[in-house]
């Protein structure tokens, strides 16, 4: 069975134009990503409070000229509301986020959270617990999956999934790691990176890849092939 790939990209990942942030893959050869097993790709929607991923319009326009299947993901902040930052608590800040993304039509990747901040160390920083950052979660999906009307699938690591001590549930989860995760419908394979050429000829560009845990039917039924 040929592998089925997908990869993600973020607003440090394409035409670079969030303030900050880096611009190291402005010029992504997409159709060599198509030739090479990548059949998707996840793209950074909202960065938790702080606004949304400005390169993400053009993230999605290169991945459907190769004729890759889109996905969103949103990166939470999962902190304690504080009355000071707006949009710090899980509802509003899933509303945030549903606001903020792309109402994509036809085939698709489920929506992910992605959940990896704070790092576990710097829980006591953030005001953060175990506790806090598990009900922070389950009111976060909920509330997203209300409003796009499809079960919100989470990704994360397993060592910060056994330090939140947080059960993702039924929905479809994307895994990072060393090892593949049992349960996990896609796995972020570290150490397993696409060098992927650029259009400019620039050097190659390391890229995340996932791997699907699943057959072609599968894949039809998860992205919503008919």
């Amino acid at each position: 069975m040929t592998d089925i790939l997908v990869v993600d990209v973020s607003s440090a990942n394409a035409l670079g134009a969030a303030p900050g942030r880096a611009s190291l893959q402005d010029d992504l050869y997409w159709a060599w990503l198509a030739q090479r097993g990548v059949r998707g790709a996840i793209v950074e929607s909202g960065i938790g409070n702080d606004g949304v991923n400005l390169d993400m319009a053009q993230q999605l326009a290169d991945i459907a000229a190769a004729g890759l299947i889109p996905g969103l993901y949103p990166f939470i902040y999962p902190l304690p509301a504080d009355g000071v930052h707006p949009n710090r608590a899980p509802a509003d800040q899933a509303r945030l986020h549903w606001s903020q993304a792309p109402k994509l039509a036809g085939p698709h990747l489920p929506t992910f959270c992605d959940a990896e901040f704070p790092t576990p160390a710097a829980f006591a920083r953030w005001g953060c617990t175990p506790l806090q950052i598990r009900a922070w979660l389950t009111a976060y999906r909920s509330t997203y999956s209300a409003l796009s009307g499809e079960t919100m699938g989470l990704y994360s690591y397993p060592d910060w999934l056994a330090e939140t001590g947080y059960d993702p549930g039924d929905g479809p989860r994307w895994m990072a790691g060393d090892h593949a995760t049992p349960g996990a419908i896609l796995w972020q394979m570290t150490g397993h990176e696409l060098m992927v050429p650029t259009r400019s000829g620039r050097p190659p560009v390391k890229t995340d890849v996932s791997l699907f845990a699943g057959t072609e039917a599968d894949w039809a039924r998860f992205v919503g092939i008919t």
